[in-house]
């Protein structure tokens, strides 16, 4: 094919197929002056062999970064996380959690006006069961006679074998006293009189 030519120049065909959605090429700065004939211009790789090398590219990146958004992250080990807001304002505080334990877990919330020696609870005992989609919130109310303050410490346990039964379910999952909780490597794990 002859190069088309527009003032005594030669007119090239430059094609990027990623810009041109439909698959063709266009003359630049000649499609709407009649010129009809084009010469390819091409460096390197044949324009085919770039084509076909992009569309690998484009193939191979699409499916990981689909993989990466879709791929649920999980812990090494088991883990409850929470927090709340005090208010002097309210008698109340909302607790906002998660954890991969086991749906049906029973899970043990207090506040503590500290850690150590000589630390007292609160609040009532609240009790709060997971759900599936492992986020939890509960409402935690002070004992009677007390108020809460800043820098509360929340204590929230799940007990395998404690005074509020855990189900058959969860304790397939967990041990029946606690054993697959993740001994020697989950930071999370304490040890009760006869288990964790």
């Amino acid at each position: 094919m002859a190069p088309a030519r527009r003032n005594g120049r030669k007119a090239h065909l430059y094609c990027n197929p990623l810009a041109n959605r439909a698959g063709g090429c266009d003359i630049l700065g000649m499609a709407d002056h009649g010129v009809v004939e084009t010469e390819m211009r091409q460096k390197g790789l044949p324009v085919r062999v770039r084509i076909a090398l992009a569309a690998l590219l484009i193939a191979a990146t699409l499916p990981r970064s689909e993989a990466q958004s879709a791929k649920t992250m999980a812990a090494p080990t088991f883990y409850i996380a929470a927090s709340g807001d005090y208010s002097k304002y309210s008698p109340t505080l909302t607790l906002k959690g998660a954890s991969n334990l086991p749906p049906g877990a029973k899970l043990t919330v207090y506040l503590y006006d500290f850690i150590g020696y000589k630390s007292s609870a609160l609040s009532e005992e609240a009790t709060v069961t997971l759900p599936e989609s492992s986020l939890f919130e509960v409402t935690l109310k002070p004992l009677e006679g007390k108020t809460f303050k800043q820098n509360m410490v929340c204590d929230i346990s799940f007990i395998p074998h404690g005074v509020v039964p855990q189900e058959s379910a969860v304790l397939k999952i967990t041990g029946r006293t606690g054993e697959s909780l993740g001994i020697g490597t989950n930071p999370q794990i304490g040890k009760n009189s006869g288990g964790y």
